[in-house]
């Protein structure tokens, strides 16, 4: 329990960026590398049969080192068993990648000579031996190596024998980079990973600095396996270590896997900066992109580049109201693999268990989840470009991209436009079971909802549509018989056609931009609309008949003697139309017509007879020759 808790506390360390790395020979023992005590014994396998006597009872690396450099009379043969030892090339780098996966990790402090951090970070990372080194790379973006006791590409900076270790600490030229190490310990967590407590360096490191620290400020790691229960409470009444009792081999991954499965949230929670966390999520095949805004960082899109791992969602949906009918049915196609629309899903409506990732790594804080509200957009089979044309007519719609989506029972073809929508779905073996839906353009650009509406209005009234793709030949032809267009649907296209043809006449006569919201269209409007594009048009429109109202009474009393003569009048007609907050006014209209009779011819005979003032006379064309027009037709505010 105390390991699992304890491992569960370094995460969150971690994760908060407050750990350094302390390494020791141990860790790099999977990589058949020597440990301390190895080592030790690869340099007492060089000496000869009268050196081994001296040699026999020292264990301690160091000594064997110091006794050995006596013995030879120089360092040469040490330096060339150490190059020999540690130039030679790993057999794995399995768990230093682990650790350089994870971005969190900025300092990283290690007694040991071999090369395996610069093999898996590359250019990513300073190696810093001397205190020239720091002065240069302590600052920067890159990960700080420090290889306190040499690097073997450095020979003359490797510690190895006591003397080496009494030269280093008692040299003032020295103390800059101890220093560095002190201010660091003091700042970080210390994970110390490769070491045991009876290991003389990690004793001297607690004793030299964390014995001048309040076991109040220290908060040290151990992960090693095996140390007795009595060690480990000595230490950690003395050092404030943390105990983790487990082989680094079976450490790592779980730290990897942990902190791994936090790496977006800590990016956008801030944890993490932007660059390292784009930078870690890039190192494992995700591209991210993340933007600002109500105050923090968001997650704004998520996908696998080559190789990458899959974007998954565990998915559940409780506590929903089967009577909402066409949510059920849209969930339905979603869970049997034939969604082909976008379906959102809110906390209103259902209780959502909605659980995205991209590998192993959860795409939000499950927290954020418990009122979430999700749109889900189906990928389709295939996209292109496409262009639709009325084949009798001629007239064309360009700028078109086409989606096309296939389901286990149906074919979909969605036709998005910049302002309409349109799908096809043609059922696999039920043809007749085929649909169509089109989304209509709303009414801010009169000009083009005009032409659209007119295009699919042509259509319906008996044109075939042809879809072209970049090449040459249609894609396919869509006849409007072969679809059951209802009756609504077929009213509702021949009225937006009717309103935006009128509107875009409007419009264009008087030079204006209507303002137009969509719940704005009464039904008034399309009387007062069809009357003002006939003033404009002034086109003669046929009657059946037509009220006059007479006060020259000869003139009656010949017409029912004599019969009606050929007409052409002009009347001093005036009427107001207010539609989208402009005035429209209509002055005067003109009557022409032939063969005309008196319909109410009784009636008018009847007023003669009784001299009235006014006479209203019923005229009808005999061939539907009756006709009139109007005059004028103006605007105002």
């Amino acid at each position: 329990m105390q390991t699992c808790d304890n491992l569960n506390d370094l995460v969150s360390d971690i994760r908060e960026r407050r750990v350094v790395l302390w390494v020791g020979s141990g860790f790099s023992r999977y990589a058949r590398y020597p440990t301390g005590t190895e080592l030790a014994e690869i340099i007492k396998s060089h000496a000869s049969d009268t050196e081994i006597q001296h040699l026999g009872n020292v264990h301690r690396l160091d000594e064997v080192a110091q006794e050995f450099v006596s013995l030879k009379g120089s360092r040469n043969e040490l330096l060339e068993i150490l190059q020999d030892t540690f130039k030679k090339d790993p057999t794995s780098t399995k768990y230093h990648e682990m650790i350089a996966l994870l971005p969190h990790f900025k300092q990283i402090i290690t007694t040991n000579y071999d090369t395996l951090f610069e093999r898996v970070y590359g250019t990513g990372i300073n190696v810093i031996v001397t205190d020239e080194q720091i002065r240069r790379d302590v600052a920067g973006n890159k990960v700080n190596l420090f290889k306190i006791h040499g690097d073997i590409n450095q020979p003359n900076t490797i510690l190895i024998t006591t003397d080496d270790y009494v030269d280093f600490f008692s040299d003032e030229t020295s103390r800059l980079l101890w220093n560095e190490i002190r201010s660091i310990a003091s700042k970080y967590t210390i994970l110390f990973i490769g070491y045991a407590l009876g290991d003389i360096n990690v004793k001297y490191i607690l004793k030299e600095i964390f014995s001048k620290l309040d076991i109040a400020d220290v908060k040290t790691y151990l992960i090693a396996p095996g140390i007795p229960e009595h060690t480990e409470n000595e230490w950690r009444k003395k050092y404030g270590l943390r105990y983790i009792d487990l082989p680094a081999e079976e450490a790592v991954p779980l730290i990897q896997e942990k902190v791994e499965e936090n790496l977006i949230i800590d990016t956008y929670s801030g944890r993490l900066d932007l660059e390292s966390g784009i930078k870690g999520l890039k190192d494992r095949k995700i591209a991210v992109t993340f933007n600002a805004g109500g105050g923090g960082i968001n997650l704004s899109s998520v996908s696998p580049l080559v190789d990458g791992p899959p974007l998954t969602v565990d998915f559940g949906i409780r506590n929903l109201d089967p009577t909402n009918t066409v949510l059920t049915e849209k969930i339905c196609d979603l869970l049997s693999g034939e969604l082909v629309e976008e379906l959102t899903l809110s906390p209103e409506e259902v209780d959502l268990i909605c659980k995205p990732k991209i590998g192993n790594i959860p795409l939000f804080d499950p927290k954020c989840l418990e009122h979430l509200t999700v749109t889900i957009r189906p990928r389709p089979l295939k996209e292109f470009n496409a262009e639709l044309l009325l084949r009798n007519s001629g007239k064309r719609l360009f700028n078109i991209k086409a989606e096309h989506y296939v389901t286990p029972t149906k074919a979909h073809l969605k036709l998005i436009h910049p302002l309409f929508i349109t799908s096809i779905c043609v059922y696999k073996g039920n043809k007749e079971k085929s649909t169509f839906n089109l989304k209509l353009p709303g009414l801010e650009d009169i000009a083009q909802a005009s032409e659209i509406c007119e295009f699919f209005f042509i259509w319906m009234n008996g044109d075939d549509i042809l879809l072209f793709t970049e090449l040459s030949e249609p894609m396919f032809t869509l006849p409007s018989r072969n679809l059951n267009l209802t009756d609504e649907a077929r009213g509702i296209i021949g009225f937006r056609y009717q309103l935006t043809s009128q509107i875009n006449k409007i419009q264009t006569h008087f030079g204006i931009k209507l303002h137009i919201e969509i719940d704005e269209i009464f039904e008034s409007y399309e009387e007062s609309l069809k009357e003002i594009v006939a003033a404009i048009d002034g086109k003669k429109r046929k009657v059946n008949n037509m009220t006059f109202r007479m006060a020259d009474k000869k003139l009656v009393r010949d017409w029912c003697e004599q019969g009606v003569p050929a007409l052409r009048v002009t009347s001093n007609y005036l009427r107001t139309y207010t539609v989208f907050g402009r005035k429209f006014t209509i002055q005067g209209i003109q009557v022409e017509g032939e063969n005309l009779l008196i319909q109410n011819l009784d009636e008018v005979t009847a007023l003669v007879i009784k001299n009235a003032d006014e006479i209203p006379v019923v005229l009808k064309s005999i061939d539907g020759k009756l006709k009139y027009w109007y005059k004028l037709v103006t605007m105002s505010n």
